[in-house]
């Protein structure tokens, strides 16, 4: 995750700072091949095609189906997303990205950042080209919209991502924010729980504690939004897939959270699809299609077909409360093994995160 602060970053017009850069084509800004303009709704099948023909290429081949609503995505993941499409010829769609707005809060104020994702080029044409139009438009919003800086996130591993670092000017401030990691939590067996804790569904009631918690983690960090019980009202708000009843919470004796977990199938709007297996992951897979049965997993998708997971979204305890969220890790590992719906539980936490050492 790197953040790019446009103080001091980019020449005015923006074309010059892309001619300069080494590998990049300046062309492809202007290219009249190409055209660049905001989605509309009638957009949506040829994206949900596009997302279908532009799989991530690593270890795992995989895409993402976004079907039946491609900006479903989009719409949960900040407050406000700019989806640019681009065109080869009138109404054929070969390329996209999404910018999204996302509040934060640095110190005593709160600042509009603008992050870039869904970046997604046709492979059969020239996705250098592209790339370059869209990241270009990008860095323009940046310079010139009511941002304090942009994030760029590159999911480590994927071939194609790493190509974004040739588009980023000379010019641009650059300061990397650290790797997420993401673990994958199997349940092969019941986890013993804590006794000294009671497991339970959130409620109303707990959300000042729960706000506390969130503050007391993460109150300081980059990237945190201003964490107040209406914020997380409305985070619960936004689709119905993730609501206050998918929160999970381990409780003392006097009933008071002490940390939290969200449950979050996104199913409904996201499904990543399994394409092509590297010889160790095809052995990975007859290994659990094999012990499966004995360890009652749902079935192990084969090539072509949907992963079956859960996100583990907001893992939080204050840190004299890491052995509360451990608990309450293993708690919700039993509760996906005893439903048999999901393969596994995916948290993640940043690479300096101390509460990752509750896995």
């Amino acid at each position: 995750m790197t953040t790019l602060t446009p103080s001091d970053v980019l020449p005015s017009p923006l074309a010059p700072g892309f001619a300069e850069k080494k590998a990049v084509d300046a062309q492809a800004i202007t290219n009249p091949k190409f055209t660049i303009r905001l989605a509309v709704a009638s957009d949506n099948e040829q994206l949900c095609d596009l997302a279908r023909r532009c799989p991530v290429k690593g270890s795992l081949e995989v895409y993402t189906d976004r079907y039946p609503d491609f900006f479903a995505t989009n719409r949960v993941q900040g407050e406000h997303a700019h989806i640019y499409v681009v065109e080869s010829s009138p109404g054929v769609i070969v390329g996209c990205a999404a910018f999204t707005e996302k509040k934060e809060r640095r110190g005593d104020k709160d600042i509009t950042v603008l992050h870039i994702g869904d970046l997604r080029s046709d492979p059969s044409h020239r996705r250098g080209r592209i790339a370059a139009q869209l990241v270009g438009t990008y860095f323009e919003m940046v310079r010139t919209g009511p941002y304090d800086h942009g994030v760029v996130e590159i999911l480590e591993g994927n071939k194609g991502g790493g190509s974004l670092n040739r588009l980023i000017p000379d010019q641009l401030a650059l300061v990397p924010e650290g790797k997420m990691n993401f673990y994958q939590l199997v349940p092969i067996r019941s986890y013993r729980t804590s006794k000294a804790y009671h497991y339970r569904q959130a409620t109303l009631e707990d959300f000042p504690a729960i706000v506390s918690i969130f503050e007391a983690c993460y109150g300081d960090a980059p990237g945190a939004p201003h964490f107040t019980v209406n914020w997380l009202e409305q985070q619960l708000s936004i689709d119905p897939s993730f609501t206050v009843s998918d929160l999970w919470v381990a409780a003392d004796s006097q009933n008071q959270a002490l940390a939290m977990i969200g449950l979050w199938d996104q199913s409904s709007f996201r499904r990543t699809i399994a394409t092509k297996f590297n010889r160790g992951i095809k052995s990975i897979v007859r290994f659990m299609a094999m012990v499966g049965l004995i360890w009652k997993l749902p079935p192990i998708p084969r090539e072509g077909q949907a992963l079956a997971y859960v996100f583990g979204r907001w893992p939080i305890a204050k840190p004299e409360n890491l052995d509360a969220l451990a608990n309450l890790s293993r708690f919700l590992v039993n509760r996906v093994h005893k439903n048999r719906k999901h393969q596994f539980l995916s948290i993640g936490f940043h690479e300096r995160d101390p509460l990752a050492q509750s896995l």
